[in-house]
């Protein structure tokens, strides 16, 4: 294998564990490590293995859910030109890069502490269950929620709190980042359309209206749940200044995801038809 072909297995196995999905890990987990400390992000030893090992967890589970939605993938309008589905890689590189990932990361979570490493382990066993049969909560209605956006969301933040005093503020503090990932994930299921086949998922049960109506109530909770947060805790101007941009700067990044996506999805299924219809 030359250099050119290596270095083209190493972009889609990067692909593979998502970066820009990366970041949203980054940013649950700073939360915690930002609320732990008092309102203020202080990066210790301990802060920074788990900042570290979070993402890098999260990389080998996002390469783990890819061999588990292959096939739906393959069907899938957008999803099909993943690296492994678009058959750039094979299932062995990517099993072997996940598997490597979550290793290292569990390892580098349990030097931060055995808590650090029980919500690795929990987040592992969860990722699982929401990914492969027998379980498969991804297709359960209500469960694909909870793993997905409770579970997943609320370990991440729990990681970065490093069990300091779990108290009334803590709990807003999570509430607020499990809520909008909430809203966030109803949308983004409701979104993404198969080519063909059932989905017996919460978004795509409730339906268009149903999901968008809950979607957008959840999503103002959890805007109401930082403000008593930034009430409770005394966040300065600043602070709330940078909280309601960034809930700003998502609901935008969400609309033109949506509209590109859309835009994708309409043409990807009439070349999807159009071909079918051809053989």
């Amino acid at each position: 294998m030359n250099l050119r072909a290596k270095t083209r297995i190493v972009k889609d196995l990067t692909i593979s564990a998502r970066p820009l999905q990366l970041l949203k890990s980054g940013i649950a987990v700073g939360w915690g490590i930002y609320c732990a400390g008092g309102n203020r992000f202080e990066l210790t030893h301990d802060a920074a293995l788990v900042f570290i090992g979070t993402i890098l967890l999260w990389a080998g589970l996002y390469s783990i859910n890819d061999l588990a939605d292959v096939d739906a993938d393959r069907v899938t309008v957008h999803k099909r030109f993943r690296p492994l589905p678009a058959m750039h890689i094979t299932w062995i590189q990517l099993l072997t890069a996940g598997s490597m990932e979550i290793a290292l990361a569990l390892g580098i979570l349990a030097a931060a502490g055995i808590a650090a490493f029980a919500w690795g382990g929990l987040l592992l066993l969860n990722q699982l269950a929401y990914s492969f049969e027998p379980f498969r909560w991804k297709q359960r209605f209500g469960l694909d929620v909870i793993s997905a956006a409770v579970l997943s969301h609320g370990a991440r933040f729990a990681l970065g709190f490093r069990g300091a005093a779990f108290g009334t503020e803590a709990c807003l503090a999570c509430a607020a980042l499990v809520l909008w990932k909430i809203a966030a994930y109803l949308l983004y299921r409701l979104e993404d359309v198969p080519a063909s086949g059932p989905r017996t998922d919460t978004a795509q049960i409730l339906g268009s209206r149903k999901t968008a109506i809950l979607s957008a109530v959840v999503f103002a909770c959890s805007l109401l749940a930082f403000a008593a947060y930034a009430v409770r805790s005394h966040l300065s101007p600043t602070a709330v200044a940078a909280g309601v941009l960034l809930y700003a700067v998502a609901i935008l990044l969400y609309i033109r995801f949506r509209q590109r996506r859309s835009r994708s999805v309409r043409l990807d299924l009439l070349v999807f038809s159009a071909r079918a219809q051809e053989t």
